[in-house]
């Protein structure tokens, strides 16, 4: 996680922080999978939350307007 130390906020045990949902402490910035998830870590965990990040992402920018 060493390449988002400095840029988002990683919690204690070294994972990246969610804020809401998929939300990190930068906003438009969306987290998903292993970088998030230190108790599951698994492919299948990662591509749902994936899935949630893009949705996430996706209502974000809708919100942002032209």
């Amino acid at each position: 996680m060493n390449i988002f130390r400095g840029k988002i906020k990683i919690g204690e045990k070294g994972f990246v922080e969610r804020i809401n949902k998929s939300q990190t402490s930068v906003e438009g910035v969306f987290v998903a999978g292993d970088v998030f998830d230190y108790e599951y870590r698994q492919a299948v965990t990662a591509a749902g939350s994936g899935a949630q990040a893009a949705i996430d992402a996706i209502r974000f920018i809708e919100t942002q307007g032209s």
